[in-house]
């Protein structure tokens, strides 16, 4: 028997009730409805090329490439609060953290409702999320203590464990897994030392990547494995040679180092072919925005721009 949690309803200020649902494995979850006082856009149903979370208006929208009219907003996800993290798997599935109600909700492709829900370990609240290729789904939490910890569920929802890595003093930040299962997280304080680590699959320890980064910020894994992270104060982001991570292959600017032109990007997200590369940015050339450049050599030259409030989230469906 395989158990989700779905969302009832919102008291008038926003708290809420969880109650628990059971499906067999072999039955989708059943659907749980958009809560009152949750904002939502009219329910619509529709594919999308690129998911993105604004956490200013506390929105996660799909567009799709409509060609030489640029990209246009086709969906809004419902049934959220305050969503922080995005992440999709294989089949396309999309899966959003919480960090109001400590859920993880999970909507199919084209669908703007979510299908199930994963509650959060206790007294934690979900920022970050991904998927590895076997269909396990992680969390970064912070705490109700302060600290911060990741979480892993399987494919299913179940939680299975929770790991501590040392360099997680307050939050998690983002993260991201290889094909091999193998995670890596963005580690944060309010001191302000941030590190990227690594926790292989199968074992419980995280450990220090070499580089030393002034201060990252997005994270994504290339298809053979490469680690690219966003360099927010030098407005460009590194490539770095697996599987010692200490190798710098490529550089990819967005903006030629200048922060009164350049964005450096929150969040990070390959195409399929890893041609080019979206990013989240704050602030940028138009300000808030999500933008699209060349990857791995990408230029001030941006081949497309969504103008967005604060982005914070990206996601590019498989197959784009």
């Amino acid at each position: 028997m395989t158990c989700w949690n779905r969302l009832t309803g919102w008291l008038a200020f926003g708290a809420c009730a969880l109650i628990a649902s059971c499906a067999s494995p072999a039955q989708s979850p059943t659907i749980p409805s958009v809560a009152r006082g949750v904002r939502a856009s009219q329910p619509r149903s529709a594919a999308a090329d690129l998911y993105v979370i604004t956490w200013w208006h506390q929105r996660v929208l799909g567009y799709t490439d409509a060609g030489g009219t640029g990209w246009k907003e086709a969906i809004e996800l419902e049934g959220l609060v305050s969503p922080r993290g995005l992440a999709l798997d294989a089949s396309g599935n999309v899966y959003v953290t919480d960090s109001y109600i400590d859920v993880v909700a999970v909507y199919a492709p084209g669908s703007a409702h979510p299908f199930a829900t994963i509650q959060a370990p206790a007294g934690e609240h979900p920022y970050y999320v991904a998927v590895t290729a076997a269909g396990n789904i992680w969390t970064g939490n912070t705490t109700s203590s302060g600290g911060g910890e990741l979480a892993e569920f399987s494919s299913n929802g179940t939680l299975m464990q929770t790991i501590a890595c040392s360099e997680i003093k307050d939050y998690s930040g983002a993260l991201a897994a290889d094909a091999a299962g193998d995670l890596f997280v963005q580690s944060g304080s309010s001191q302000r030392k941030r590190v990227v680590e690594e926790l292989p699959a199968g074992q419980t320890s995280c450990k220090s990547l070499p580089p030393a980064f002034s201060d990252p910020g997005g994270i994504a894994v290339t298809n053979s494995g490469d680690l690219v992270v966003a360099d927010r104060q030098n407005y460009d982001a590194f490539t770095y040679a697996a599987p010692a991570f200490a190798k710098i292959v490529a550089r990819t600017n967005f903006g030629g180092g200048n922060p009164h032109g350049a964005s450096f990007a929150v969040d990070l997200s390959l195409t399929k072919a890893n041609d080019q590369i979206w990013t989240a940015n704050y602030p940028g050339p138009q300000h808030y925005g999500i933008t699209l450049y060349r990857y791995p050599h990408g230029s001030s030259r941006r081949l497309a721009h969504i103008r967005t409030a604060y982005g914070a989230a990206i996601a590019v469906v498989a197959g784009y």
